[in-house]
């Protein structure tokens, strides 16, 4: 229990201390190619949703991700204390700290902080969207509940 609240808080944190420095050291919309260029760092302020649905309306988007945070909340705090299993917990760990990251900026500054883009992937509309850790940690996280849920750990 003690090593699944430290993968939470230790997603949590990496996410919030780089957003820190990206929101620090880049303006918004600034461009900084690294590893060959295969991968972008830029500061993106998205108040929607993935690829920014719901922009026009932060206030709800806030709301609904704060409801759906508490109910994995909920769903986490039963998961954990299941035997066994290790991937699934593990999973819900990582959501639950990616999540709980990208509400905590809903909450602090209206917008949740992007900064990763991989301008290599083949479909354009792929290759512009720009995302951050916490996002990187719900899909792995999402990943591992499916398959988790699919086998008897």
């Amino acid at each position: 229990m003690i090593g699944l609240l430290a993968a939470v808080a230790g997603v949590f944190g990496a996410d919030q201390y780089i957003k820190k420095k990206v929101d620090e050291t880049f303006a918004e919309g600034e461009e900084k190619p690294i590893l060959k260029e295969q991968v972008v760092i830029t500061k993106n302020y998205n108040q929607g949703f993935a690829a920014n649905i719901m922009k026009d309306d932060p206030k709800a988007v806030t709301k609904i991700h704060a409801a759906v945070a508490a109910v994995f909340l909920f769903c986490y705090t039963l998961i954990v204390r299941e035997k066994g299993n290790p991937l699934r917990k593990v999973g819900c760990a990582f959501v639950l700290g990616g999540g709980l990251s990208n509400l905590y900026d809903r909450l602090k500054k209206g917008h949740v902080v992007d900064y990763i883009r991989l301008p290599f992937l083949k479909l354009k509309k792929l290759a512009g969207m720009v995302f951050n850790l916490s996002d990187v940690f719900i899909l792995l996280g999402s990943i591992f509940i499916l398959f988790g849920r699919s086998r008897k750990n």
